[in-house]
């Protein structure tokens, strides 16, 4: 009966906001804003449980009644009962709500946690921020000085001498042997090419053989390759696994009992093994 009681509390301040206690005082749950604790730390906004020794909310008696479905003269009964073996000297003990203590309710943290769910927990503020903008300035500052300097600082005639070097090098013609050599550099490259290009040709053959299958009937998903092998192990002792496969599909990895190129192939195989496979699935990935 006191666990039935606690629970009709509990469920009444989540939907109604409140409840009122006979002879002893109001619970109410009450919204707080952020605030800032010192310079540094932010409270989010929570929900916290007040009490109040004046009427507030509905009554536990009407309560209890309208979920017992009895009169109020039987749930005045069974909360005199429940108040009896609750209240100890000065305290209330409402399991799974709180404890009420010299007119101070002391939330449990389970209660707080469930009703501040959405809400994360305090967040300390990164400091220095002025300072990083100040260096951010200062660095552009000093960019645009450089820039100008580049464009106001007059040329050096020196770079005339440098442009002439070039016919200098013209008079050097490298020795045949060395020609030679290059052109075999070249023709070795070439090779490479070639090989390079056949390597992509071989690459692009084997995904146009991997896209020849569009459609998959799936077995079951599962979370990690491991629980995807043992899976097929266990079909083993009852059917063919030697067409199985695993793919991945999303962040789960899918058993496959079937896979053709034709949708309508895939959906026939599920009608004719619809007795051993019943909650197979056709999954036709969208192609890229």
């Amino acid at each position: 009966m006191v666990g039935e009681v606690n629970k009709i509390i509990l469920n009444t301040l989540i939907s109604r906001g409140g409840i009122w206690l006979p002879d002893v005082g109001s619970l109410q749950l009450k919204r707080y804003p952020a605030t800032m604790q010192g310079k540094h730390i932010l409270i989010p906004p929570h929900i916290s449980v007040d009490f109040s020794s004046q009427r507030t909310a509905s009554s536990l008696v009407d309560v209890i009644a309208e979920v017992a479905s009895i009169d109020v003269v039987a749930a005045e009964d069974i909360y005199r009962r429940w108040l009896n073996k609750c209240h100890s000297g000065v305290e209330l003990t409402i399991e799974g709500v709180g404890v009420l203590k010299n007119k101070s309710f002391i939330p449990c943290k389970e209660f707080i946690s469930a009703l501040n769910c959405i809400y994360g927990s305090s967040i300390k503020l990164r400091r220095g921020v002025h300072r990083v903008r100040t260096a951010v300035i200062i660095a552009a500052v000093i960019a645009i000085i450089i820039g100008v300097g580049f464009v106001v600082l007059p040329t050096d005639k020196s770079d005339e001498s440098r442009v002439e070097t070039p016919m200098h090098v013209v008079e050097n013609i490298p020795a045949p042997e060395v020609v030679e050599s290059i052109a075999a550099e070249e023709t070795n490259e070439d090779v490479e090419a070639d090989d390079i290009f056949v390597e992509e040709i071989e690459q692009v053959t084997d995904t146009e053989v991997k896209d020849e299958y569009r459609h998959y009937v799936v077995y079951g998903s599962y979370s990690t390759m491991d629980n995807a092998q043992r899976a097929i192990s266990a079909l083993a002792s009852s059917t063919d696994t030697s067409e199985c496969e695993i793919i991945e599909l999303g962040r789960l990895y899918a058993v496959v009992l079937y896979a053709n190129s034709e949708k309508s192939e895939c959906e026939r195989f599920i009608r004719d093994n619809k007795s051993q496979f019943p909650d197979a699935w056709v999954h036709s990935p969208r192609r890229r």
